[in-house]
């Protein structure tokens, strides 16, 4: 087993942070209700519904907008849906969070950032996560890792 070069290690944690914060943006631009800055939860009765909360002409004002309610059909079908965070606050919060957060917090979330911050020995300062363009290596499939052997 050959060891890695520290470069080559951060490569891979510039690749795995980068992975991670696609994955926000991704969740965030799907067009669910508890992603769109209308949606407001009420609780009627002890139960928390999601409910239309669009104001202008035409709207679905008032109407179930929730997916434990059978109302995630509506936020896929609306013309009125907006994302409830544009991707620059995503973007801010995800490195505010990497690099401000409690180390035990990081880890229960991305437990794979903070393996390799470790072994970079840099546990305390990060590296810049504004690479748009940064090279995404794929996860290696289960018949990659078995050829490896």
């Amino acid at each position: 087993m050959s060891m890695r070069g520290e470069s080559e290690v951060r490569q891979r944690l510039k690749q795995v942070l980068f992975r991670h914060r696609k994955k926000l943006l991704d969740r965030n631009f799907k067009r669910r209700p508890f992603t769109c800055v209308h949606n407001t939860t009420l609780t009627l009765d002890g139960v928390e519904i999601g409910i239309c909360g669009f104001d202008g002409e035409g709207g679905p004002t008032g109407c179930v907008c929730d997916t434990r309610h059978r109302g995630g059909a509506q936020a896929r079908e609306c013309s009125f849906w907006s994302a409830l965070r544009t991707p620059e606050e995503i973007k801010v919060e995800f490195q505010d969070f990497i690099q401000t957060a409690d180390r035990g917090e990081v880890a229960l979330e991305y437990p794979d950032v903070v393996a390799l911050m470790w072994v970079v020995g840099d546990e305390n300062t990060l590296f810049p996560l504004d690479q748009e363009d940064a090279p995404v290596t794929p996860e290696p499939t289960w018949l990659d890792k078995l050829l490896k052997r």
